[in-house]
């Protein structure tokens, strides 16, 4: 989401919470029911900034709702509510929400505008279980007499591996049904693209054309399937010709696009296209050893002599946190 990102979850989810109606069915659906008994979710807006230091903007992001607060209260009479999206586990979490949170609070002061509460929110697509630590859990050898000046606060955690397809069908706006349909099966990317058939059949008539078009360049970017596979999916989806042509000029485009930039589509999923199949897969693995043995993320880019958001990106998509040698 910051500038220098080049991640298509991020990109993706970053689409989904800018659309206004997809957001306030997100929040309705799963905040809790005493914030939301204290938010008018429909005076929801989108804001363009970060809470996130220039130093940290190319490895993490944010996106930041603003939404006014029912009843008459002394100004500020709203709040923000900061979602943090992770694609894998985060150790540390906690101490980049602090950052987050320290930097959103310095940035009204140093605006000179009004104080209003933000809250921290984890949206979480990973496949793995996840259990957020509090601070105290990361010093529970120290004494309370001491464990009592630590920095805490509460967080709102929403889980998509813990959703059910059936919850997801009570959704009502059938955007954020397929949008989050998409992230749960990205793991199963055959049953992913054939999920289409069940997405486009639920779209009313005035679905937005641009949200379709980020649907199948979101399942494009993050499957492993060759233009074979997709073909052979995709004859088995009941869906109009005319949305399996786009969707497949759409991945050729993707492709084009790459080779043009001498990007290989496989970069963002650990294959890189132009390499011997054997040299890519040592390399990987030169990569995966030495990130496992704790070596930092920029020794191994000069090491493999490859740029750092190539070691990101094939670090997470083997499924690492590229936060774990953060600090």
């Amino acid at each position: 989401m910051g500038n220098n990102l080049n991640n298509p979850h991020d990109k993706f989810v970053k689409e989904m919470f800018a659309n206004k109606e997809m957001a306030m069915e997100f929040l309705n659906t799963y905040l809790p029911d005493d914030l939301k008994a204290s938010l008018d979710i429909k005076t929801i807006e989108y804001i363009n900034t970060s809470f996130i230091s220039s130093e940290l903007n190319e490895t993490f992001s944010d996106v930041i709702l603003k939404i006014q607060v029912k009843g008459a209260i002394d100004k500020p009479n709203y709040i923000s509510l900061l979602i943090e999206h992770k694609s894998t586990p985060s150790e540390y979490i906690f101490f980049q929400l602090l950052g987050y949170l320290a930097n959103g609070y310095l940035t009204q002061l140093k605006n000179k505008s009004d104080l209003h509460p933000i809250i921290p929110i984890i949206y979480y697509q990973g496949e793995k279980e996840w259990k957020v630590k509090n601070i105290n859990q990361f010093f529970e050898d120290y004494p309370e007499s001491i464990k009592k000046y630590l920095p805490d606060f509460q967080h709102i955690f929403v889980a998509l591996h813990q959703m059910s397809e059936e919850s997801l069908l009570k959704l009502r706006n059938s955007m954020l049904y397929a949008a989050l349909m998409l992230q749960m099966h990205r793991f199963e990317p055959i049953k992913m693209i054939a999920q289409f058939e069940k997405i486009i059949t639920s779209f009313p008539t005035d679905v937005s054309r641009n949200f379709l078009t980020s649907m199948i360049v979101y399942s494009i970017s993050v499957s492993e399937l060759e233009r074979e596979d997709i073909i052979k999916v995709m004859s088995n989806v009941k869906v109009n010709k005319n949305f399996k042509s786009e969707f497949m000029s759409t991945y050729d485009q993707i492709v084009q696009y790459g080779e043009k930039r001498g990007e290989k589509r496989g970069e963002k999923r650990g294959e890189i296209r132009g390499e011997k199949r054997g040299e890519l897969n040592s390399k990987i693995q030169v990569i995966l050893n030495a990130f496992d043995n704790d070596i930092k993320i920029d020794m191994i880019a000069n090491i493999t002599k490859m740029s750092l958001n190539e070691v990101k990106e094939i670090l997470e998509s083997k499924g690492r946190d590229v936060n774990k040698l953060a600090y």
